[in-house]
């Protein structure tokens, strides 16, 4: 009888190798990503959206019954902006806004709550109504006035 030895699989090496390729590429795909970066960008993202949310809410109400902007409360100018929110020594908007106009005032996603939205609101030089998210991340400045 003729016995041959047929053993059908991988040596260890192999797999190991096979295992440390994979172990690189997936290094390189995770550094390349950066999920850090992409969740910073998607909270000011969401920052900026919520700015814009707000300022047009003032301006729909400022502009649909021809009101003053000092009618929202004590709008400061921009040199020391005001936050918004229900907490104490805040720009209360809730009692515009909610529920005729949106459903709840935006907050921050990360420090917002409904006492401080972390937002901010102010008047500017030229007299124009400003918006801003103070605690954008990255050096981010997000702000917008009309």
């Amino acid at each position: 009888m003729n016995e041959t030895n047929q053993n059908k699989g991988f040596t260890l090496v192999e797999i190991l190798m096979v295992a440390t390729i994979i172990l690189v590429l997936s290094t390189i795909g995770v550094i390349a990503m950066n999920p850090g970066r992409l969740m910073l960008n998607s909270r000011n993202n969401e920052r900026s959206s919520d700015v814009s949310k707000i300022l047009n809410l003032v301006w729909r109400y400022i502009t649909e019954d021809d009101k003053d902007v000092t009618e929202l409360g004590p709008v400061p100018s921009c040199s020391s902006p005001i936050t918004i929110g229900t907490g104490s020594g805040k720009l209360n908007l809730d009692t515009l806004f909610v529920p005729d106009y949106i459903a709840e005032i935006p907050k921050d996603p990360v420090t917002g709550t409904a006492e401080d939205t972390g937002y901010t609101i102010c008047i500017t030089a030229d007299d124009e109504i400003q918006i801003a998210a103070p605690n954008a991340e990255g050096n981010q400045v997000i702000e917008i006035k009309r």
